[in-house]
């Protein structure tokens, strides 16, 4: 399987590549040179076009660890893993694209969320949403003028349930809208 964007959490037992650390402390100022590792590998590595990295201490149990969110050309998660030094139960499948980001920015509902650093690079494309939409919701905007293409971005879960109705509907509409 090859994703194209993920959402990353990174604990102290997940770096893998860092085995120089595993004699140091788990504290804020090794985070800190990991973080910025992390940070500078993705950003100047074209494969990854755009992500947002937050360092974060947990509510619950008070650890340091990194949260993400990355969009980059298909990559299975041994590739990804192997590209950050960790391990690959790291990643996670991407639920909400923009509520990913925003978490991970601080913006949004989550702007002023304690974090001791934040990175963001490139312009996310925040594929998917997370809000239901039925056939109706998909009718009108095809109604309203909005490409099958769109709707297949910004919904695409909908699109794939709906798919063939919609484009036999797109096809009437356009033959009987003259």
């Amino acid at each position: 399987m090859q994703l194209r964007r993920c959402f990353i959490t990174i604990h102290w037992k997940h770096l893998q590549s860092y085995h120089s650390l595993t004699d140091r402390e788990d504290c804020e100022e090794n985070w800190r040179e990991i973080f910025k590792y992390i940070s500078n590998k993705v950003a100047r590595d074209d494969s990854y076009e755009s992500g947002a990295l937050a360092l974060e201490m947990g509510d619950k149990l008070g650890r340091i660890h990194i949260q993400g969110y990355l969009e980059h050309k298909p990559k299975r998660l041994q590739t990804l893993a192997n590209d950050l030094g960790v391990m690959k139960t790291c990643f996670d499948i991407v639920k909400d694209a923009k509520g990913s980001w925003d978490y991970c920015s601080g913006l949004g509902k989550h702007e002023g969320k304690f974090a001791f650093e934040r990175f963001t690079f490139g312009e996310p494309k925040l594929h998917g949403s997370k809000e239901k939409v039925d056939l109706n919701d998909l009718v009108n905007l095809i109604i309203s003028g909005v490409e099958l293409r769109a709707i297949m971005v910004q919904h695409p879960y909908a699109y794939c349930v709906h798919r063939d109705r919609l484009r036999k509907f797109t096809e009437d509409w356009k033959i009987n809208s003259r």
